[in-house]
Protein backbone atom coordinates (compact mmCIF):
# COMPACT_ATOMS: atom_id res chain seq x y z
CA UNK A 1 0.00 0.00 0.00
CA UNK A 2 1.49 3.62 -0.75
CA UNK A 3 2.43 5.42 1.55
CA UNK A 4 0.54 8.70 1.58
CA UNK A 5 -1.95 10.86 4.15
CA UNK A 6 -5.16 10.54 2.94
CA UNK A 7 -6.78 9.49 -0.44
CA UNK A 8 -4.90 9.93 -3.94
CA UNK A 9 -6.09 11.80 -6.72
CA UNK A 10 -7.98 9.47 -8.86
CA UNK A 11 -5.95 8.29 -11.71
CA UNK A 12 -5.07 9.81 -15.36
CA UNK A 13 -6.85 7.91 -18.22
CA UNK A 14 -6.33 9.15 -21.58
CA UNK A 15 -8.23 7.28 -24.30
CA UNK A 16 -10.96 7.88 -26.87
CA UNK A 17 -12.72 4.59 -25.84
CA UNK A 18 -16.31 6.22 -24.90
CA UNK A 19 -17.11 3.41 -22.52
CA UNK A 20 -14.33 3.49 -20.45
CA UNK A 21 -13.99 7.42 -20.24
CA UNK A 22 -17.82 7.06 -19.01
CA UNK A 23 -16.68 4.61 -16.30
CA UNK A 24 -13.44 6.79 -15.78
CA UNK A 25 -15.79 10.05 -15.52
CA UNK A 26 -19.19 9.01 -13.29
CA UNK A 27 -15.52 7.26 -10.69
CA UNK A 28 -14.10 11.00 -11.11
CA UNK A 29 -17.95 12.54 -10.21
CA UNK A 30 -18.14 10.06 -7.55
CA UNK A 31 -15.06 11.05 -6.09
CA UNK A 32 -15.31 14.83 -6.07
CA UNK A 33 -19.06 14.77 -4.50
CA UNK A 34 -17.80 12.40 -1.77
CA UNK A 35 -14.90 15.09 -1.21
CA UNK A 36 -17.67 17.36 -1.42
CA UNK A 37 -19.71 16.30 0.68
CA UNK A 38 -17.04 15.52 3.36
CA UNK A 39 -17.65 12.02 3.22
CA UNK A 40 -14.69 11.05 1.62
CA UNK A 41 -11.80 13.64 3.69
CA UNK A 42 -8.43 13.95 2.23
CA UNK A 43 -7.77 14.90 5.89
CA UNK A 44 -7.96 11.08 6.50
CA UNK A 45 -5.25 9.02 8.10
CA UNK A 46 -7.13 5.59 8.61
CA UNK A 47 -4.91 3.56 5.83
CA UNK A 48 -6.67 -0.17 6.37
CA UNK A 49 -10.30 -1.31 6.19
CA UNK A 50 -11.51 -2.88 9.11
CA UNK A 51 -12.72 -6.27 7.46
CA UNK A 52 -15.74 -6.03 10.41
CA UNK A 53 -16.89 -3.67 8.90
CA UNK A 54 -18.00 -4.84 5.38
CA UNK A 55 -20.95 -6.68 4.68
CA UNK A 56 -21.37 -10.06 5.61
CA UNK A 57 -21.25 -12.25 2.01
CA UNK A 58 -24.08 -14.85 3.54
CA UNK A 59 -26.40 -12.06 4.86
CA UNK A 60 -26.45 -9.80 1.44
CA UNK A 61 -28.40 -10.72 -1.59
CA UNK A 62 -29.09 -9.24 -5.08
CA UNK A 63 -31.23 -6.13 -4.38
CA UNK A 64 -29.06 -5.21 -1.80
CA UNK A 65 -26.31 -5.16 -4.07
CA UNK A 66 -28.45 -3.35 -6.97
CA UNK A 67 -29.68 -0.89 -3.71
CA UNK A 68 -26.44 -0.17 -3.46
CA UNK A 69 -25.58 0.54 -7.14
CA UNK A 70 -29.02 2.36 -7.09
CA UNK A 71 -27.72 4.84 -4.32
CA UNK A 72 -23.79 5.39 -5.76
CA UNK A 73 -25.74 6.35 -9.14
CA UNK A 74 -27.64 8.75 -7.44
CA UNK A 75 -24.70 10.16 -5.92
CA UNK A 76 -22.77 10.18 -9.05
CA UNK A 77 -25.34 11.84 -10.83
CA UNK A 78 -25.29 14.61 -8.09
CA UNK A 79 -21.86 14.63 -7.92
CA UNK A 80 -21.66 15.45 -11.63
CA UNK A 81 -24.45 18.23 -11.31
CA UNK A 82 -22.74 19.85 -8.90
CA UNK A 83 -19.08 19.78 -10.32
CA UNK A 84 -20.93 21.28 -13.49
CA UNK A 85 -22.78 23.76 -11.27
CA UNK A 86 -19.03 25.20 -10.22
CA UNK A 87 -17.43 24.54 -13.22
CA UNK A 88 -19.89 26.77 -14.85
CA UNK A 89 -21.91 26.41 -18.29
CA UNK A 90 -20.51 28.13 -21.78
CA UNK A 91 -21.97 28.86 -24.31
CA UNK A 92 -22.24 31.80 -27.15
CA UNK A 93 -24.90 34.36 -28.01
CA UNK A 94 -25.32 36.39 -30.90
CA UNK A 95 -26.77 39.78 -31.72
CA UNK A 96 -27.47 40.47 -35.67
CA UNK A 97 -28.84 43.57 -38.00
CA UNK A 98 -30.70 45.97 -36.25
CA UNK A 99 -31.48 44.20 -32.86
CA UNK A 100 -29.66 44.88 -29.83
CA UNK A 101 -30.57 42.34 -28.14
CA UNK A 102 -29.22 38.49 -27.67
CA UNK A 103 -31.27 36.05 -25.87
CA UNK A 104 -29.87 32.37 -24.66
CA UNK A 105 -32.25 29.83 -23.56
CA UNK A 106 -31.63 26.55 -21.66
CA UNK A 107 -33.96 23.77 -21.01
CA UNK A 108 -33.68 20.39 -19.67
CA UNK A 109 -30.59 20.05 -16.65
CA UNK A 110 -29.19 23.23 -18.04
CA UNK A 111 -31.83 25.53 -16.22
CA UNK A 112 -30.51 26.79 -12.82
CA UNK A 113 -31.77 26.87 -9.35
CA UNK A 114 -31.70 30.24 -9.61
CA UNK A 115 -30.71 33.49 -11.34
CA UNK A 116 -28.39 34.53 -9.16
CA UNK A 117 -25.17 33.28 -11.30
CA UNK A 118 -22.92 35.49 -12.66
CA UNK A 119 -22.03 36.10 -16.69
CA UNK A 120 -18.44 36.55 -18.10
CA UNK A 121 -18.35 37.62 -21.83
CA UNK A 122 -15.80 37.93 -24.57
CA UNK A 123 -16.67 39.02 -27.88
CA UNK A 124 -15.63 36.42 -30.15
CA UNK A 125 -16.37 36.76 -33.60
CA UNK A 126 -17.85 40.03 -35.54
CA UNK A 127 -19.61 39.04 -38.89
CA UNK A 128 -19.13 42.34 -41.37
CA UNK A 129 -18.09 45.78 -39.61
CA UNK A 130 -20.49 46.23 -36.87
CA UNK A 131 -21.34 49.49 -35.61
CA UNK A 132 -19.18 51.19 -33.17
CA UNK A 133 -20.28 50.23 -29.33
CA UNK A 134 -22.36 46.63 -30.44
CA UNK A 135 -19.76 44.92 -28.97
CA UNK A 136 -20.50 46.75 -25.64
CA UNK A 137 -23.01 45.29 -23.13
CA UNK A 138 -24.85 47.20 -21.40
CA UNK A 139 -26.84 45.02 -19.46
CA UNK A 140 -28.09 41.21 -18.78
CA UNK A 141 -31.60 40.54 -17.87
CA UNK A 142 -31.08 36.90 -16.41
CA UNK A 143 -33.26 33.91 -15.56
CA UNK A 144 -33.03 30.54 -14.33
CA UNK A 145 -34.27 29.76 -18.26
CA UNK A 146 -31.47 32.10 -19.77
CA UNK A 147 -30.35 35.26 -20.00
CA UNK A 148 -31.14 38.54 -22.21
CA UNK A 149 -28.12 40.61 -24.10
CA UNK A 150 -28.69 44.23 -24.62
CA UNK A 151 -25.39 45.96 -26.48
CA UNK A 152 -24.84 49.54 -26.87
CA UNK A 153 -25.68 49.84 -30.54
CA UNK A 154 -27.01 47.36 -33.46
CA UNK A 155 -24.20 45.90 -35.53
CA UNK A 156 -26.56 47.11 -38.33
CA UNK A 157 -28.08 45.50 -41.66
CA UNK A 158 -25.80 42.38 -42.36
CA UNK A 159 -23.36 42.68 -39.55
CA UNK A 160 -23.18 40.23 -36.55
CA UNK A 161 -21.20 39.90 -32.91
CA UNK A 162 -21.04 37.11 -31.24
CA UNK A 163 -19.94 36.80 -27.62
CA UNK A 164 -18.44 34.04 -25.93
CA UNK A 165 -20.00 33.56 -21.84
CA UNK A 166 -19.45 31.43 -19.24
CA UNK A 167 -21.72 31.06 -16.15
CA UNK A 168 -20.02 31.37 -12.98
CA UNK A 169 -21.41 31.49 -9.36
CA UNK A 170 -19.57 32.18 -5.79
Amino acid sequence: MADFNGLPPPPRLETDDPNLMAIYTWMQDAFTFLQLTGQLSQDSTDEEIDPADLPDPANTSVALAQQTANDAYTIAVEARNLANSRAGKVGSVTVSGAATTGVVTWTGDDVQDDASYNVVFGAITLTGAPAANSTVIRSTAKLTTGFTITVAAAPGVGTDVTFDYQIQRN
